[in-house]
């Protein structure tokens, strides 16, 4: 086992600095500088004037609120066709008579899907 001196190191010389192939850059000042203007982080220009930069947070909350949004637009279509099945049915019983099994469990039907679309959106707008 030999003992190696700082000197037997060949990225360092003599006098302790290094000696590599690339040319390391002068370090010319000890305190970091402000980015000017043209190079902010924002795109340039004043705060003011830029737009903010959103955090993951705000992206997901955003999203969150664009799924809400969707799914109380399609309720609100649901709960509207199934209306207007229910008015439907309903002008076509009072005018033809129509005493079918078919007709009336299709006619419940359309009573219940509105109904429980009616509760998912009141509880889902109650809890904001």
């Amino acid at each position: 086992m030999s003992i190696t001196s700082p000197t037997a190191d060949p990225e360092i010389d003599a006098q302790g600095t290094p000696t590599s192939r690339r040319e390391r850059p002068l370090i010319t000042e000890e305190v970091d500088r402000p980015l000017d203007d043209k190079s902010d982080i924002c795109g340039g220009g004043h705060h003011g004037d830029s737009p903010t930069v959103k955090t993951i947070e705000e992206k997901e909350q955003e999203h969150k609120h664009k799924v809400e949004d969707y799914k109380n637009v399609i309720g609100g279509i649901l709960i509207a066709v199934c209306f207007g099945i229910i008015v439907i049915f309903s002008i076509l019983d009072a005018l033809c008579e129509i005493d079918s099994t078919l007709f009336a469990g299709a006619f419940e039907f359309a009573k219940t899907i509105a109904t429980a679309i009616i509760g998912y959106l009141f509880a889902t707008n109650a809890k904001k």
